[in-house]
């Protein structure tokens, strides 16, 4: 008995229910409205994704790219480390270079001087000679 009382009002709620219907908008202002705040949400998000690829572009995209050159630039730092000793070393050779450059031409000066003193000999000589 009590169960169908129980059915009784649901079968009737269920049919009061049917019975409802959405209110009507008049339609110089309930529908002007909504079509209005549809055109709204529409804009709004394009809106937000334009502020989006915005802030992609002036935050994350320079993040990105900074961060990638402080690897570039730790990169070439400890290349510039490897090659500093060599660099000590084809220096000091340089040095050396330089010094036995240095000393080869005064050797070579030296040498043609000889030679000139030598060949200003043979002429004083063949000019005795031949007189």
């Amino acid at each position: 008995m009590a169960l169908r009382r129980i059915a009784g009002r649901i079968q009737k709620r269920l049919a009061w229910r049917k019975t409802l219907r959405k209110p009507k908008l008049s339609s110089s202002t309930g529908q002007g409205a909504g079509l209005k705040i549809e055109i709204v949400s529409h804009v709004a998000q394009i809106a937000l994704a334009i502020v989006a690829i915005f802030g992609y572009f002036y935050t994350v995209l320079p993040v990105y790219q900074k961060e990638r050159l402080a690897e570039q630039v730790a990169e070439y730092e400890g290349i510039i480390k490897k090659q500093a000793p060599k660099i000590v070393e084809s220096e000091k050779r340089l040095a050396q270079l330089e010094q036995d450059r240095s000393r080869l031409t005064q050797d070579l000066k030296s040498i043609e001087r000889q030679l000139s003193l030598a060949r200003d000999e043979k002429t004083r000589s063949k000019v005795r000679f031949n007189t």
